[in-house]
């Protein structure tokens, strides 16, 4: 692969998160992580990824274009919802360590946990179902 190809999971430092353990995310950081829409919404999309593969913050932020219009039915502006993960909600993530984020090569690989995947199956369930009429 050439360096125009973009990255490879081995290729960049989230391929260290193969050798990381399942370690439990506390309630309180969850809950704090799951209480904004767009970080929220933008689990949801990295956790209907394929397990193991990265997608790009532009990726990221179409399929979270999409969701956002059909959840909220706003048409969000897409540069705007990459600039606030790129800033504001990738961090985070990554720092309670549900998410590799690589800010320079612009990659995102989601590694949630039991924990994390129980609740953001729940919650993705009850805000996303649609209800009969």
């Amino acid at each position: 692969m050439s360096e125009n190809d973009g990255p490879e999971l081995g290729d960049t430092s989230l391929d260290a998160s193969a050798d990381r353990g399942d370690a439990a995310i506390g309630f309180d950081q969850l809950f704090s992580l799951l209480a904004s829409a767009r970080r929220r919404h933008a689990l949801y999309c990295l956790a209907a990824a394929t397990a193991s593969s990265t997608l790009t913050t532009a990726e990221l932020a179409d399929r979270l274009a999409v969701l956002e219009a059909r959840a909220t039915d706003d048409r969000p502006s897409r540069t705007e919802i990459e600039l606030t993960l790129r800033h504001s909600h990738l961090p985070k993530l990554d720092d309670a360590d549900v998410i590799d984020y690589d800010p320079e090569q612009s990659v995102v690989l989601y590694r949630g946990g039991r924990r994390a995947d129980r609740w953001i199956d729940r919650v993705m369930d009850a805000e996303l179902a649609t209800t009969p009429d």
